[in-house]
């Protein structure tokens, strides 16, 4: 695999996403992004660019691998993403993954995330930051999560649960919390 210039000073700020896309019909698709630089690999193929990547693929799995320095923004919303790899993405500080078929998301590498939007896929494990104070927006409506820890996500403004199955939710020390939408959760009370 082809990969950025080694002797570029920023070489340690370099993020690397795996994209597993699953296509049953010829269907466009469009990544967007904000990076210093971008290198794209589908197949045998390299593209760089800078702004976004868009390409009508035929049925079929594909991967495509995104390396980039600084990358700041992922956009993958309804990308018949399957699968999402976030691998030293320390500046990334927006990630929008709506609207997919993701069972798992890991994004505890990814230190600077202020902005998650995963809703409307298949989640049943979230993996969150270890850094827990830069996250402020968390959106993962209408998922089949049971559980969340955003305990001390200490700059957590708002949280939409809305549409999982959740049995515990741990929120002890979000204490900036401004929105939170927990909508069709079952409560029952200790017997």
């Amino acid at each position: 695999m082809k990969t950025l210039d080694s002797s570029n000073p920023l070489m340690g700020s370099v993020g690397l996403v795996t994209i597993r896309i699953a296509l049953e019909t010829k269907r466009k698709i469009i990544i967007k992004f904000v990076a210093s630089e971008v290198s794209l690999m589908i197949g045998e193929t390299i593209r760089k660019n800078k702004k976004s990547y868009s390409h009508t693929f035929d049925p079929g799995i594909y991967d495509i691998i995104l390396s980039a320095i600084e990358l700041r923004k992922l956009d993958v919303t309804s990308c018949n993403c399957v699968q999402l790899t976030l691998m030293n993405c320390n500046y990334l500080n927006r990630l929008y993954c709506s609207n997919n078929s993701l069972k798992h998301l890991d994004v505890r590498e990814c230190c600077n995330l202020n902005t998650l939007d995963c809703s409307n896929n298949n989640l049943k494990e979230l993996l969150l930051p270890n850094i827990k104070d830069s996250l402020n927006h968390l959106l993962c409506n209408n998922n089949q999560l049971e559980e969340l820890n955003v305990a001390y996500f200490t700059k957590l403004l708002i949280l939409q649960l809305a549409g999982n199955d959740f049995i515990s939710i741990n929120l002890i020390g979000c204490d900036k919390l401004i929105y939170i939408d927990i909508s069709c959760l079952l409560y029952t009370s200790p017997s």
